[in-house]
């Protein structure tokens, strides 16, 4: 990892901490080796944002926290109808025309095995769609 992939992570993990408390987080930390929680609800403001900055400046290089990535599966459901599913079965949402979703939260379920050959599938039949709609909408 050199400097600019580093401040661009904890760039990334100090928006990410925010997100989790404003969107109600009780508790928000780190997985960093020597990283904190707090309890959100149980600061002010000052320390809360004191706990941001500190936490979201940590050094990452040299294994000083494990850095992983899920895949969140099944967030976004692929079905036939809008009552049970976000996207239908092209990977475009019920609500929004020519927004679609190409990866695995369109999965019925969680797999519980690694799905990269599934995403790159759906990643691709979702791609002829968006195509399709574009060449429609040119015509």
């Amino acid at each position: 990892m050199d400097d600019v992939d580093e401040h661009n992570l904890q760039k990334g993990l100090e928006k990410a901490l925010k997100i989790l408390a404003a969107a109600g987080a009780v508790e928000i930390g780190t997985h960093h080796n020597k990283g904190r929680s707090i309890n959100v609800k149980k600061v002010s403001f000052r320390e809360y944002e004191k706990f941001v900055k500190e936490e979201s400046s940590r050094p990452l290089k040299d294994l000083l926290t494990p850095i992983c990535s899920a895949h969140q599966m099944g967030s976004c459901r692929m079905g036939i109808g809008a009552k049970d599913s976000v996207v239908n079965q092209r990977g475009e949402t019920w609500e929004v025309e020519g927004l679609f979703i190409a990866d695995s939260s369109v999965f019925p379920t969680a797999l519980g095995v690694n799905p990269m050959v599934t995403v790159q599938a759906i990643a691709y039949c979702t791609a002829q769609s968006v195509l399709e709609t574009l060449k429609r909408k040119r015509n």
